[in-house]
């Protein structure tokens, strides 16, 4: 019986932004996060947060928020067929481009990325299939992956880097591994056993 090698994986993705504006920033998401302004940095400082744990949480999240909307472009203007980033694998010694689709002639090319899953940088699942014994055989060591390995996905807006969480072996219609669980995480899928 054909069945489908699934690793799961998830990362956190820390993504930088200029110092100079900082304060701006913090300020703005504080405002944005609290509906309106309900709260200020100085009351956030007299509440015992340091400036410094102030700066460093915003400018995360004020990051965070500048990637989900550079990846939700560059989602819209991706058509089927086209490369979107290149995953590396250290591992198992790979690093090939990702495509956009899982259709026959984009999996043929090489990997491709689900199209009804997000973007990586979106804060949801995004999944990508491969073949393992055709089409240059992209995931072929896919099952040497192993719990803890670091996978990075260079997209053009941002490199996001992933730790692999777990490895399950499902059957080939079971969609629901690469649904939307809430927080960023890659999925890969290829067929096991071998063939």
């Amino acid at each position: 019986m054909n069945r489908s090698l699934s690793s799961m994986l998830y990362g956190d993705v820390p993504v930088e932004t200029g110092p100079s504006k900082r304060r701006r920033m913090a300020d703005l998401i504080i405002r944005r996060v609290t509906g309106g302004g309900s709260i200020s940095r100085d009351e956030l400082l007299g509440g015992g947060f340091s400036e410094m744990d102030i700066d460093s949480h915003f400018k995360a999240a004020l990051a965070q928020a500048g990637v989900r909307r550079l990846a939700a472009v560059f989602a819209r203007q991706t058509r089927s067929g086209e490369p979107i980033g290149r995953l590396s694998v250290e591992s198992i010694d790979i690093d090939p481009v990702v495509l956009q689709g899982t259709d026959t002639g984009t999996l043929q090319k090489g990997p491709g990325h689900y199209p009804p899953t997000a973007f990586p940088g979106q804060g949801k699942t995004n999944g990508i299939a491969g073949h393992r014994t055709t089409y240059l055989a992209p995931f072929r060591n896919i099952n040497e992956i192993e719990d803890g390995d670091d996978l990075v996905l260079e997209m053009p807006y941002g490199t996001f880097r992933y730790r692999v969480q777990r490895h399950a072996i499902v059957d080939p219609y079971a969609v629901h591994i690469v649904r939307d669980v809430g927080y960023e995480r890659l999925v890969l899928t290829a067929c096991h056993p071998l063939y």
